[in-house]
């Protein structure tokens, strides 16, 4: 009787779990005025993907002079055609108040950000964009850094 519960237990926290993916966020070097790099995790839960960056890091190349103001960071669920990116859906702005300047680097806390993925069918074409928002004059600049391609062993 032991074996059996034991063995219900496992069926069902095994057909419940989600598909989960490592993930790392790059962009090449001394492209933005700001850029970030960092690494984490990728699950599909229901209605979302989780993602949780472990290790965040916002940095700022020596070439360009000017101190950049950052407003936050969201990330973006995107396909990629003909070397363009096209975003679909994203997680809410995730409020981070930082100004850089040349050489610095900041260290991010970890975070835990919720993209809405109800309806998407596939993720086999997508990546995930890490999207820090700036403050631009009198409105807002981006710059982004990409995962890998999403490979979610996703049931649907």
């Amino acid at each position: 009787m032991r074996s059996w519960i034991v063995g219900l237990m496992f069926a069902a926290s095994a057909t419940g779990a989600a598909a989960q993916q490592t993930m790392s966020f790059t962009s090449p070097p001394d492209t933005f005025k700001l850029n970030s790099t960092a690494t984490g995790t990728v699950a599909k839960s229901g209605p979302f993907l989780t993602v949780r960056l472990d290790q965040h890091v916002m940095w700022q190349p020596k070439k360009y002079a000017e101190l950049v103001d950052v407003i936050g960071y969201k990330i973006e669920l995107a396909g990629n055609e003909n070397g363009r990116w096209n975003t679909s859906r994203s997680s809410a702005l995730v409020p981070f108040s930082y100004q850089s300047g040349p050489g610095l680097t900041k260290q991010v806390p970890t975070v835990t950000a919720l993209i809405p993925v109800d309806g998407v069918k596939t993720f086999d074409d997508k990546w995930l964009i890490l999207t820090i928002v700036l403050k631009h004059r009198d409105g807002e600049a981006y710059t982004h850094s990409h995962s890998e391609r999403l490979k979610l062993n996703v049931a649907h």
